[in-house]
């Protein structure tokens, strides 16, 4: 008996599944499972997918509910319920009843032409009942029981015997059975696995003549999914009866793939081989460990990569003009690379003409440069510098398949010929072929290196087909993705044996250098310091997982993988995909790499894509699926995007004309930006280079020191801002100001403490925030104060005046390293912050303020702080933290010396930490709180501030004046009522749907609509706002609006809500079960404030309306207390 699953949530999962069967037509003949005869109408069958999709993720929920308090975290489902099955020792025939409903969801999932027929749905909803029941006890209910206990349904497992060779098995490894050497000297091990097609599989995996693949498994984890390509049948093993496995080994050809869902960059892997072949998977490592500050080598890179593309634009262009366009792509580079710049010029001018010499060879084919391709089937990701294509138009069709590439070394150091070309650079084309196999069918073509400063007739080297390099590069990619995920279990044993592998010269010559400076720096830190940095790492490898390949605790539990693992509907569920959009060729610029795509009038409207975002466009197949593993994928940021289309800025410098032309109809999705978590690696690792006096002052273990007031006063300061403007301007070490919504903390504070430092001292002043919008109001707000002497670092608003790029335009080399040493005042995002380490290298800056602040993890700042004299930090720990995509439970460090200092919790900010540990320390000289706010009206305030801050109050007239809507032409009973208070509720009845309440969603609509009318002409962008927690409820809003309130009104989450301000805010929370709430409130770590509650209320500056069912929501805490509070206007 297990009693996992509570009596609530029993009792969801059982109503769910009755109004999902009672929602479609599940009548079944009495020859149940014999369907051939049977026609399905269109409607019938769509109505079969739909419920079978809503039973999907119903599963995936229970299995969620399940396993909520296991210390195992699972990055897929399969592997999820794989443990399930496993840990709780579930009969072998229920076992393959779960595993067969799981491969039938996905097919439905993957196959829009597909349906189950009505008796699998009838057993996908009885197997779900058995499996609550066994997990909580509770009596399935009469009416859930009439739907299928009547009838005697069929099993939904089907043996499946597997062919004698197999090209690719899917599995999840539950154990290995140890490594062994065999007499003829070849290493083997066994792994037990559950296959998806053939039940549990034992695979005897051996060497083979040249590689020891053996090892992996040395590397393969219990519940991790893998890939074995090349397998061969084997008779079963007649002595172990116990359990019925189907028996695989590997052959000469094989590769095993850990975690294939986790993409590996090609160019990644070849940095783990030096060039005479010596590898280590621990440059990887190290690498993730430092920050990339570029190099003479790298710049030449770029600049030689950026002449490429000019020349493939215009083969007329002179080296003159080429070396000035390439130099201005990479201006702040060559800033700091000045005094080498002559010597760099003369140098590629020789490999100028190689290029031209190439494409040359090559103009008439077919070249694009920087095309990125993935393999989910290799685990890898990579961006050639060319591929080369071929007319297809020609006679030989056959040309189609040829897909070569060429990829581009500007080294000094060149191969001899008869080596052909260095083991790295092998190892990396190895990589773009196995890439371009598994995205072309039958391709052929050459893959080659051009070595760029090799001599004339020897630049160009053709590396053939590389099979061993091809097993040396999976290889390593195991051993890389097996190092992250150590780190993701907080293990340190990497670190501590990094010492004993180079002692005993276990490391190649090549990353001998780092290892000894970061070991070096490991052993001579404290306890609570590699504490600290071991469970920050860990927090920060598992959010790049779960952002690469999901989590099973959230909702987006594929990560960049929902790209190939996630459904079209899915997908379009998430509105996470803009599909059918087609290309305007006459507004498109290819020429700065800008498409415009027409978005189709019948679909829906509703998207999570904003401008700015990343994404990836991809082609469409002619016969409507989505297969974007199949194509090249371009990478670019969205311009702009409305109802009607969608401008992008592709990465690509050069785009194909003919593949944009080729395809009707194109895809975008969301794109994935790992090189921020790699920052956040690096400023771990350099927290550990700096003082311990420096890390007692992060870890809140001595009190920052104060010098005297400098007895600032500010006219158009309240006599409190000016007090804590003195307080801040005091500090020597750091001051915390806590800025609930509405207080100017950063109109009032931020700009006269920039104000004060800008005029009265010498100092250079760097100031950050989390989002890019937050440092365009930074700019907007300290433009006046500092004259515009400013640089904006990183993208902003659109023709910024301060940014780099426009303050140093036409500006020679030696000019713009004169801007930058004489500019006092730096303004940036944090991510921009780490691309520009090399300021440092010219500037001394003294302070740095963080807005924001609240909303950054420790690693975003523990490698930024010690960098600087004193900080001020500017936050509100009552709002939204930083988000974080993992389980709450899997935040909760288990390293037990930092929870003296305070450190739990790893996705509480640093601010919030440094707070809590100075009020409980009595060091009330470090923070302080602005108690006067100007948004909110009083009758708000009044809730917010007895709840959640107790100390605000109010600071104008126009909060305390009676509500008076104007008068407009709406008059009846909601009109009234809108007018009775500034704090409204309106109960909506339960519906028997997850995640949207359709009567909720026609009030919101009704409730806009008599709004419009009483505002007239001034009804506009700002004056009504919608939050809702779910996108489904978005989508339900949205698509009844009329096209002027879908042009003047966002309804979006409070997540995204946060940082903005309407006249109005209404919020539909959509709720038809208690079980939901627990996703819908934010706590603090004392459940003293609900965060997203707080957020929600303080966007409104003059009305609140709340609509939801009071009976669910009085099982929420604050909600609770709302609804009592708005009781008088309910």
């Amino acid at each position: 008996m297990y009693f996992i699953v509570s009596p609530i949530a029993a009792n969801f999962f059982y109503n769910s599944l009755q109004v999902i069967g009672e929602s479609v037509d599940l009548k079944i003949a009495a020859t149940a499972g014999d369907e051939s005869e049977t026609e399905i109408s269109e409607e019938h069958f769509q109505d079969l997918r739909g419920a079978t999709l809503q039973l999907n993720a119903l599963f995936y929920n229970l299995i969620k509910e399940i396993t909520a308090k296991e210390s195992q975290i699972f990055y897929s489902h399969f592997a999820q319920i794989s443990f399930v099955c496993e840990a709780y020792n579930l009969d072998r025939d229920f076992e393959a009843e779960i595993h067969s409903w799981r491969i039938l969801c996905r097919r439905t999932q993957r196959q829009d032409d597909f349906a189950p027929a009505p008796w699998q749905v009838l057993a996908g909803i009885q197997l779900m009942a058995s499996l609550v029941y066994h997990f909580s006890q509770e009596t399935i209910p009469s009416l859930l029981l009439n739907l299928y206990q009547e009838i005697e349904l069929p099993s939904l497992y089907q043996p499946n015997d597997p062919a004698e060779k197999l090209s690719l098995l899917r599995a999840v490894v539950l154990r290995t059975k140890g490594h062994e050497t065999l007499s003829n000297g070849k290493g083997r091990c066994v792994l037990i696995c559950e296959t998806e097609q053939y039940g549990k599989a034992r695979i005897q995996v051996t060497d083979t003549n040249y590689k020891p693949i053996s090892q992996f498994g040395r590397f393969a984890q219990s519940y991790q999914t893998i890939h074995i390509t090349d397998l061969a049948k084997q008779e079963p093993n007649t002595e172990d009866e116990s359990t019925p496995f189907t028996e695989f080994r590997t052959t000469e050809s094989s590769h095993l793939i850990l975690e294939p869902d986790y993409l590996v960059d090609a160019s990644a892997i070849a940095r783990c081989v030096d060039r005479y072949g010596r590898q280590s998977s621990y440059n990887y490592l190290l690498g993730n460990l430092r920050f990339f500050t570029g190099s003479e080598a790298t710049f030449m890179g770029n600049l030689i990569n950026e002449m490429l593309d000019q020349i493939i634009d215009n083969e007329h262009i002179t080296y003159e003009e080429a070396y000035r366009g390439a130099l201005h792509k990479n201006f702040l580079e060559a800033v700091f690379l000045k005094d080498k710049l002559m010597l760099i010029y003369h140098n590629l001018k020789t490999q100028f003409e190689r290029l031209q010499q190439f494409v040359k060879k090559y103009r008439s084919q077919r070249l694009t440069t920087e095309p990125t391709f993935l393999s989910a089937i290799f685990g890898l990701q990579g961006r050639l510098d060319v591929l080369v294509e071929y007319d297809e138009s020609e006679a030989d069709q056959d040309r189609k398949n040829l897909k070569e590439i060429i990829e581009l070394k500007s080294a000094k150091s060149v191969p001899p010929v008869r080596s052909k070309a260095w083991a790295n650079d092998l190892v990396q084309v190895a990589c773009y072929n196995l890439l371009l196999d598994d995205t072309f069918e039958n391709r052929r073509g050459i893959s080659a290196i051009l070595y760029s400063q090799a001599e004339d007739g020897e630049y160009l080297r053709n590396c053939g087909k590389l099979n061993f390099e091809q097993q040396d590069a999976l290889l390593l990619r195991n051993q890389m993705v097996f190092l992250d995920f150590m780190i993701a279990k907080e293990n340190t044993r990497i670190f501590d044996q990094l010492h004993k592998r180079i002692s005993q010269a276990g490391l190649p010559f090549y990353v001998v250098d780092d290892a000894k400076a970061f070991d070096d720096m490991w052993r001579g830190s404290r306890e609570i310091d590699k504490a600290y940095f071991i469970a920050f790492a860990g927090l920060v490898i598992r959010e790049n997982i779960a952002a690469k390949i999901g989590q099973t605790q959230n909702d987006f539990q594929n990560g960049f993988a929902n790209l190939w693992k996630n459904s079209r509907e899915d997908k379009k569920a998430n509105f996470a995909l803009l599909e059918q959009l087609t290309l305007d060729f006459e507004q498109s610029d290819l020429a700065t790499s800008t498409l415009v795509f027409h978005r189709q009038t019948n679909q829906s409207s509703v998207t999570t894509f904003r401008k700015g975002d990343i994404a990836v466009l991809y082609p469409i197949n002619p016969n409507g699926s989505l297969t974007a593993l199949k194509y090249q994928l371009l990478k670019c940021n969205i311009a702009s995007i409305n109802t009607h289309q969608v401008t992008i800025q592709v990465w690509n410098k050069h785009i194909d004309s003919h593949f944009l032309q080729k395809h009707v109809h194109w895809a975008l999705e969301p794109n994935l930006l790992e090189s921020g978590n790699r920052d956040l690696l690096a400023s771990l690792a350099h927290y550990l280079s700096i003082p311990d006096a420096q890390k007692d002052l992060l870890l809140g273990q001595r009190p920052p020191e104060f010098g005297p007031s400098p007895n600032v006063h500010i006219e158009r300061l309240n006599a409190e801002q000016n007090q804590i403007l003195n307080q801040a301007l005091a500090a020597k070490d750091y001051f915390l100001l806590q800025g609930p919504p509405g207080t100017g903390k950063t109109s009032a504070m931020l700009a006269n403490m920039v104000g004060h430092i800008f005029h009265k001292t010498e100092e250079n002043i760097f100031l950050l925030a989390f989002t890019n919008r937050a440092v365009d109001e930074i700019c907007k707000k300290i433009e006046p104060i500092c004259g515009g002497q400013m640089i904006r670092l990183g993208s902003g608003k659109e023709g910024s005046p301060y940014s780099l790029s426009n303050l140093t335009k036409d500006k020679k080399i030696k000019e713009v390293h004169q801007v930058l040493s004489q500019t006092r005042v730096f303004v940036s995002t944090v991510a921009s912050f780490y691309k520009n380490l090399n300021l440092f290298k010219i500037k001394t800056f003294d302070t740095v303020i963080v807005d924001e602040a609240s909303q950054l993890l420790e690693p975003h700042l523990c490698g930024i702080l010690p960098r600087f004299k004193r900080f001020i930090l500017i936050g509100d720990e009552k709002q939204l933290p930083a988000v974080v995509t993992q389980d709450a439970e899997k935040c909760l460090t288990q390293q037990t010396d930092l929870h003296e200092m305070g450190i739990r919790d790893l996705s509480i900010s640093m601010f919030e930490r440094l707070l809590t540990n100075a009020q409980n320390r009595d060091w009330h000289d470090c923070y302080a709180m602005l108690t006067t706010q100007f948004r909110m009206h009083g009758d708000i305030t009044q809730f917010v501030n007895d709840h959640f801050y107790k100390k605000l109050k109010i600071g104008t007239e126009r909060q305390k004046v009676p509500l008076q809507h104007p008068a407009g032409v709406a008059s009846d009973k909601l009109t009234t009522w809108l007018n009775q208070s500034r704090l409204l509720f309106w109960d909506s009845p339960l519906e028997p749907h997850n995640k949207i309440n359709r009567t909720e969603a026609q009030r919101v609509v009704h409730l806009l609509n008599v709004i419009r009318e009483m505002y007239q002409q001034d009804f506009k962008a700002d004056t009504v706002g919608i939050i809702t927690p779910y996108r489904a409820q978005i989508a339900e809003i949205y698509g009844q609006l009329d096209e002027e309130l879908q042009a003047n009104v966002s309804i979006d989450t409070v997540e995204r809500y946060q940082g903005s301000e309407r006249e109005i805010i209404i919020i539909s929370m959509a709720v038809n079960h208690p079980e939901q709430l627990k996703n819908l409130q934010a706590f603090n770590a004392e459940q003293t404030v609900d965060k997203k509650l707080n957020v929600a209320l303080t966007r409104a500056r003059e009305q609140v309306i709340l609509l939801g069912n009071e009976r669910v929501l009085q099982e929420g805490k604050f909600y609770k207390k709302l609804i009592e509070f708005m009781q008088p206007s309910n």
